[in-house]
């Protein structure tokens, strides 16, 4: 999901192939996803994912988490109390304040670890 020879590419349709699977393997295997999902992430508020991708050896959400930037917030985009590679969108928070707000984590990070996070999400300009 990382790597695609397609990433030059804006992706309008697909058409898939499925494999036929017992009903209640389907519905044990979602559930288990959305355990997962909900025990580490907040879904209650719009987010675009993992924010930056993980340095070698290690974790960017730890990092972040290791600044003591959980909860930060620019405008009303904000680093997950959950997952600090997460920034929630607490309601109508701006392109301007993700951006804004991701500066100020990489700024962190770097002063403390000497490590340059790199985005994760594409960012269109």
């Amino acid at each position: 999901y990382r790597f695609s020879s397609l990433k030059r590419c804006v992706i309008l349709g697909a058409k898939l192939k499925l494999s036929p699977a017992k009903k209640d393997f389907i519905a044990n295997l979602m559930r288990e996803y959305l355990s997962r999902r909900l025990s580490s992430q907040n879904t209650r508020f719009a987010n675009a994912g993992c924010i930056f991708k993980n340095p070698p050896d290690n974790s960017a959400g730890k990092l972040i988490d290791l600044c003591g930037l959980k909860g930060a917030a620019v405008g009303k985009a904000e680093v997950c109390a959950r997952h600090a590679n997460f920034i929630l969108n607490r309601g109508n928070a701006k392109c301007a304040d993700v951006l804004k707000l991701m500066r100020v984590i990489q700024k962190k990070v770097k002063t403390k670890f000497k490590i340059n996070l790199q985005p994760e999400i594409k960012i269109w300009r």
